[in-house]
């Protein structure tokens, strides 16, 4: 059975991780790697803490919202 981009609907996954770009470390940078393989089958939405109050509420980012 192959996936046909153009004809399926994406499913969404959920990530909940304490910390994103920019603070970024190991797990969060095989989350990005993940998701940019992925994000062409999958609908990525990220939460995870805000450090900085100079950085969005919500962006999206190499086919990831993050919120």
């Amino acid at each position: 059975m192959t996936f046909d981009s153009q004809n399926a609907k994406k499913q969404n996954i959920f990530i909940f991780s304490t910390a994103y770009d920019p603070f970024i470390g190991g797990a969060e940078i095989a989350v990005k790697e993940i998701t940019k393989r992925l994000r062409d089958r999958y609908d990525f939405f990220l939460f995870t803490a805000r450090f900085d109050p100079l950085l969005p509420k919500r962006e999206f980012k190499d086919g990831v919202d993050i919120i």
